[in-house]
């Protein structure tokens, strides 16, 4: 990891071999996905100017183009990713991937805001989780 602004961040390799790994496993290899970590300020900036909420967020995904090539932007808040691992008790490197995850599933189209899809993409989410996290020990997070 590597501290930007008084934030602990993934290094960018292993950032990207995450999105790369999502991406391939969910078949979308024509993909040029970007990764940006924010702090509250912005995310909920991005929250009310895009999708009209006022309150603080984890992740904001945008797919700006799905056909034939998936461009997407991915935001995720370094300030709340510190909150959720310590409210979750995991490991800050673990939460950081969850969330780029999370970013990544829902440019490939899964959605979380409707019941009957937020378990199926909750547990799509954990594996690549345990995937990503081989070689650490991973504690699984409970939705």
């Amino acid at each position: 990891m590597t501290r930007v602004a008084g934030f602990r961040l993934p290094d960018a390799s292993q950032v990207r071999r995450i999105v790369q790994m999502v991406l391939r496993c969910e078949g979308r290899n024509n993909a040029v996905v970007s990764v940006v970590f924010t702090d509250d300020t912005e995310s909920t900036a991005l929250n009310k100017r895009f999708l009209r909420h006022t309150h603080v967020t984890d992740v904001i995904s945008f797919a700006l183009e799905t056909a034939p090539l998936l461009e997407a932007e991915i935001y995720v808040n370094a300030e709340q990713t510190r909150r959720q691992a310590k409210q979750y008790n995991v490991p800050l490197r673990e939460e950081y991937i969850r969330l780029v995850i999370h970013g990544v599933l829902h440019c490939c189209g899964y959605d979380d805001q409707r019941t009957k899809f937020r378990k199926m993409m909750f547990e799509k989410q954990e594996q690549y989780v345990s995937r990503a996290s081989a070689k650490v020990k991973v504690k699984r997070r409970k939705g």
